[in-house]
């Protein structure tokens, strides 16, 4: 009720407060959801294919498989948890860090830009039939608890971004069944 788009104010919400850690989250019909600031843990996440989410800030944690049908945005902050995520928009990576031991499955599109982002934590990133990855900024996979991209639409790399590895104990993995290109 309160309008202003943003995670963090308890009043956009319909019980007047932030979601809970056991809290399975809609974003309905024509909302636009910033978050930007604090830490937030929920149980899943549904997002409307008219709606979007922004994570500009803070963090946002996952427990269990969730649907975002519009675009989601990545510029800062942290995506993570153990649920997988599909994300049937576009998926714009231009900034921040995916985590966690989830999957986040972009069957709409992926963007890397801007600048750096980070996969790490075990989190696998996919690229499934059908869909594209268009990368123009660097991408740092780090070790600690491995990182892994999985491959089998289309990666294509738009300049001269690099994988960077940021090191630790565990393995980063690319596998690629589909079209991988430096364009």
């Amino acid at each position: 009720s309160a309008g202003t788009g943003q995670w963090s104010t308890a009043t956009n919400w319909d019980l007047d407060r932030l979601p809970l850690s056991t809290d399975d989250v809609c974003i309905g019909p024509g909302f636009s959801v910033t978050l930007s600031t604090g830490t937030q843990t929920i149980a899943t996440l549904f997002v409307d294919s008219s709606s979007s989410l922004t994570v500009s800030g803070g963090s946002l944690s996952i427990a269990g498989a969730s649907q975002v049908n519009g675009p989601l945005t990545l510029s800062a902050g942290t995506l993570s948890g153990t649920g997988d995520i599909t994300v049937s928009g576009l998926l714009s990576w231009t900034g921040g860090t995916m985590t966690g031991t989830g999957r986040t499955r972009t069957s709409g599109g992926l963007t890397i830009g801007t600048s750096t982002v980070t996969l790490s934590g075990g989190r696998i990133l996919e690229n499934p039939t059908g869909a594209t990855t268009t990368m123009t900024a660097n991408l740092s996979l780090a070790t600690s608890n491995s990182a892994t991209i999985e491959n089998a639409g289309l990666w294509d790399v738009q300049n001269d971004a690099d994988f960077t590895d940021l090191g630790g104990t565990g393995t980063r993995t690319i596998t690629n069944t589909g079209t991988f290109r430096k364009s």
